[in-house]
């Protein structure tokens, strides 16, 4: 039998080892749905719930909930095995996204998707967890791939899943029903099939640093609560008036100036903390303005900020701005995905090292050079040309198809020109951390883009709140749509001038 049999898609698929790998891809798959469902269905929330004010905080606590689940993994692994824990998980996923089905009030639907989150972020925590320690290393990276996979099919189905259904609870009953059915077979199965909990046996997993995701937590928090208070002044007064001490938290949150102020001085926490700490979320140096660890950080969230915060209220503007339906307003929304996907698949084929000092530029070297320059030069120039389309035909009110295809081409690019860049940017950070802390860089790149993530619902439902949005006001709208793309623009902007310091940097 030859190595590519060992390492093929027949030897990952086949037999008892098929069947692990399918039980943990599927769940995979129910998270990865929650996504485009919730995006597509959001604008029908708001309009029932009166969740104007609120809009981003439906995502904005799944993401925030699957952060602190993807952190507590090593915590979780030390009192249960493995395939308990992912039952355990799934089963609170599930719960979650039935509590969102039957949620009777805003605040209830809330507390739900931070639940629905908390179970799903430490499911894919362990999903990758228990791949690593059951697979052969040649199996990973296809394991990797039929993760990805797994992603790329929620978008397919997702936004239909969501746009279909008349009420948007059926699509959350229907993910939490499944979940639920599918987690007493997911203990069975990855009991009987697995070799995760020998492996974990007798082996002390590592403490995660939680006072960083607190403080990063924190710092979302903070952000959202003063653009939400910042509109709810006169019923800040009224509940909190009889209270001098509450009367002054809230006001020191309440006005963007207060909370961005608080949100400094916990990034200045955050910086002391991961200094003074003997284990780090992020690698050593990354709050060093000399570091080549901080742009790159830097690219990672914006950019995640800029094109998560444009998809988040997508769907809204494009129902109500371009009578586009809820199906294909959540198709619309994620084709940045497509193009994203497309992206990286050609950007990994770039090499972007650069030529020894004093060496002679052969064909191989100049080629790098050119690699470099596309990756770094180009392709941040694509996304802001691509959203840039997007910011000029958003907010227009037209029911033209041709206006969509528009829209749906500019976010396209914004999504290929993204997915470029983003495998070189994740590859530098590894490769330029110090020797014993690339696997601690490995896994701080999964945080971090959770808390993107959150970030960019923060901020997006933030100059949503501060623009005056109103759901059922086209002219509010279209003048929200204006303000929160030309802000994802100069988010892009930024992206691009610290790519070029990446670019001078070395290796």
């Amino acid at each position: 039998m030859t190595a590519a049999t060992h390492t093929g898609w027949r030897a990952l698929l086949q037999g008892r080892q098929g069947l692990y790998c399918l039980t943990l891809t599927a769940g995979i798959l129910l998270y990865a749905l929650v996504l485009p469902v919730s995006y597509t269905i959001l604008p029908a929330i708001a309009k029932e719930l009166n969740a104007g004010l609120y809009y981003a905080w439906i995502a904005m606590l799944f993401a925030l909930g699957s952060l602190v689940g993807a952190c507590l993994l090593n915590h979780i692994l030390h009192i249960m095995p493995a395939p308990m824990a992912y039952a355990g998980a799934l089963f609170l996923f599930a719960g979650g996204s039935l509590a969102c089905a039957y949620a009777p009030v805003l605040a209830f639907l809330l507390a739900a998707c931070g639940i629905m989150g908390l179970g799903g972020g430490l499911m894919v925590a362990l999903t990758y967890t228990m791949l690593n320690t059951a697979l052969p290393p040649g199996l990973l990276p296809r394991s990797i791939g039929l993760i990805s996979a797994m992603w790329g099919l929620a978008t397919l189905i997702g936004p239909y899943l969501g746009g279909w259904f008349e009420n948007w609870r059926l699509p959350f009953f229907i993910i939490g029903s499944l979940s639920l059915l599918f987690c007493p077979l997911a203990a069975f199965m990855l009991n009987i099939l697995g070799r995760t909990q020998q492996k974990r046996q007798g082996r002390r997993p590592e403490a995660a640093p939680l006072l960083p995701v607190f403080i990063l937590t924190s710092l979302v928090f903070v952000i959202s609560a003063g653009s939400l208070l910042e509109n709810l002044q006169a019923e800040r007064d009224s509940l909190f008036g009889a209270c001098p001490f509450f009367r002054f938290i809230i006001g020191l949150l309440a006005g963007n100036t207060g909370s961005l102020g608080l949100a400094f001085l916990l990034i200045v926490f955050l910086a002391v903390t991961e200094r003074n700490s003997a284990k780090r979320l992020l690698p050593a140096g990354t709050f060093s303005l000399s570091s080549v660890f901080a742009p790159l950080y830097g690219i990672i969230i914006l950019n995640m900020v800029a094109l998560g915060g444009a998809r988040l209220y997508l769907p809204l503007f494009l129902q109500n701005l371009h009578q586009a339906g809820p199906v294909s307003a959540g198709y619309l929304s994620f084709v940045d995905t497509i193009g994203w996907t497309i992206g990286t698949l050609i950007g990994a084929t770039f090499n972007t090292a650069k030529p020894d000092k004093g060496s002679n530029k052969n064909f191989f070297q100049q080629k790098n050079q050119a690699g470099s320059l596309f990756v770094f030069i180009i392709a941040p120039l694509g996304c802001i040309f691509g959203l840039g389309g997007a910011f000029l035909l958003v907010p227009v009110l037209s029911g033209s198809y041709l206006v969509l295809g528009l829209i749906g081409c500019s976010l396209f690019i914004t999504g290929f020109f993204s997915g470029i860049l983003w495998p070189h940017i994740l590859a530098r950070i590894v490769q330029n951390a110090a020797e014993g802390e690339q696997e601690a860089a490995g896994s701080s790149l999964v945080t971090i883009q959770f808390f993107a993530a959150a970030m960019a619902d923060c901020l997006a439902g933030a100059v949503a709140n501060i623009t005056g949005l109103q759901i059922e006001n086209t002219a509010s709208l279209a003048h929200s749509a204006a303000v929160l793309f030309g802000y994802c623009l100069l988010l892009l902007l930024i992206v691009f001038f610290l790519c070029l310091r990446v670019k001078t940097c070395p290796d």
